[in-house]
């Protein structure tokens, strides 16, 4: 192996930014923290829409969209509502008096597993334990469940 010899490659950079982070990088310490963050971290107030009517505030606060904020979250028995709409939906309106039935018989297994197949892909191991946020999801996939074959399963959009 020959050498080809020793090739020397000077850097300079120039970091814009806060000098006390960069040194305090460079020693390894932990930085004091700077001015920019404590600001992006207070609540950010959106400036209040212009009323040129005359209405005063006290009548802002009873708009009827500051409480539909609370009630677009579904609850559990929103959830528990879906799922009974799809069992209906796929098993039958009466099928809880037909348990024994062969059509119940195949897809009610199949249907509940589904459930509990969408609920983990929500980050739950069942329906009911579906955090508040999630539960909009879960109900929109309950709606989508469909037979395929002897499956039950939710359609591929391609």
């Amino acid at each position: 192996m020959t050498d080809l010899g020793t090739i020397t490659v000077n850097v300079n950079l120039r970091l814009v930014g806060d000098d006390g982070l960069l040194a305090a990088i460079l020693r390894g310490a932990p930085a004091a923290p700077s001015q920019a963050p404590a600001e992006a971290s207070s609540p950010i107030q959106a400036p209040a829409p212009s009323d040129s009517s005359g209405k005063s505030d006290k009548s802002d606060s009873s708009d009827p969209s500051d409480q539909s904020d609370q009630s677009d979250t579904p609850t559990e028995a929103d959830v528990r509502a879906a799922i009974e709409q799809a069992q209906t939906r796929i098993l039958g309106e009466d099928w809880m008096n037909h348990r024994d039935s062969d059509h119940v018989r195949r897809y009610y297994q199949p249907l509940r597993e589904q459930f509990i197949r969408i609920a983990e892909s929500l980050m739950a191991d069942r329906p009911s334990r579906i955090a508040p946020e999630r539960r909009a999801a879960f109900i929109r996939e309950a709606g989508q469940l469909e037979i395929d074959g002897d499956r039950v399963t939710i359609p591929c959009p391609y």
